[in-house]
C-alpha cells in the first residue's frame, strides 16, 4: 500500500511535534497515544524510519513514567501500561509487557479501588478496569502469573459485583475466570478512545481528539 502525500505530511507533522510537551506521557492526551499511531503507521506502510521514531518515543516514555502521579487511563499510569499491552498484543512490540509494567502495577495497586466513586473512562474505574483486564490477559497469554496481588483482585471483584450497572455485563465473571487461569480472549482496540473527526485538527496532537486520532480514524487498519 502506497503512502499518499497528504498522509505523509500529516505523519511528518505528528512526528515533528511529538515532543512539544515532553512530560505529557498519557494515552488519550500524550505521547503513548502518539507512539501507538506512529508504530501502526510504521507497520502498515513498512516505514523503517517511523519504527526508529516509535522506539525513541517508547524509550522516552519508559524513562519518565516516574514523573507521572495520576493513574487514570487518559493521562496517567494505567493508560501508559494499557498502551504497552496494546503494542504487545497487536504484535507491534515484543513482549511481555510485564517486563515494563510491573513497577507501574505496584504503584497503581496502592490506590484502594473501593474508595473511588468516579466511574468514567478517562479518569475513573472504567478506565482502570480496561487496564487491569489488559494486563491480566497479557500475562496469562504469556504464561506468567497474574500481575496483581490477591487483595487488589479481591477489591476489584467486590467493585465489579457491587456496581454491575457501571461495567460490562460480563466483567465480574471475566475476572473470576481469569483468577482461575481461564480467560475469554478479547482484542484491545483504539476506536472507543477517539472522537470521530471530519476535519483535521490544526494544533492538538492527541489520540483522543487530535492529529494522532485523526490519522488513526481515517487511515489506519486493524486498530
Amino acid at each position: 500500500m502506497s503512502l499518499r502525500i497528504r498522509q505523509r505530511n500529516l505523519i511528518n507533522k505528528l512526528v515533528f511535534h511529538a515532543l512539544d510537551s515532553p512530560y505529557a506521557l498519557g494515552l488519550f492526551h500524550g505521547q503513548m497515544g502518539i507512539l501507538i499511531v506512529v508504530a501502526h503507521c510504521s507497520k502498515q506502510w513498512g516505514l523503517s524510519e517511523l519504527e526508529c521514531v516509535a522506539d525513541f518515543l517508547f524509550e522516552h516514555i519508559r524513562l519518565n513514567t516516574r514523573r507521572v502521579d495520576k493513574i487514570g487511563l487518559s493521562t496517567g499510569l494505567s493508560g501508559i501500561c494499557w498502551g504497552v499491552e496494546y503494542l504487545v498484543q497487536h504484535g507491534i512490540m515484543p513482549g511481555p509487557a510485564d517486563d515494563i509494567c510491573e513497577e507501574v502495577d505496584g504503584k497503581i495497586m496502592q490506590t484502594d479501588v473501593r474508595r473511588i466513586d468516579d466511574f468514567s473512562l478517562a479518569t475513573g474505574l472504567n478506565g482502570l478496569w480496561l487496564y487491569v483486564k489488559a494486563r491480566i490477559q497479557g500475562n496469562l497469554v504469556a504464561g506468567l502469573p497474574l500481575p496483581f496481588d490477591f487483595v487488589y483482585l479481591n477489591d476489584w471483584q467486590n467493585v465489579l459485583t457491587q456496581n454491575k450497572e457501571h461495567f460490562p455485563v460480563d466483567a465480574a465473571q471475566w475476572l473470576m475466570d481469569a483468577r482461575k487461569g481461564r480467560i475469554t480472549p478479547y482484542e484491545l482496540r483504539l476506536p472507543p478512545f477517539i472522537r470521530p473527526m471530519r476535519c483535521c485538527p490544526q494544533t492538538d496532537l492527541s489520540l483522543s481528539e487530535g492529529l494522532a486520532g485523526y490519522i488513526a480514524f481515517h487511515y489506519l487498519h486493524e486498530i
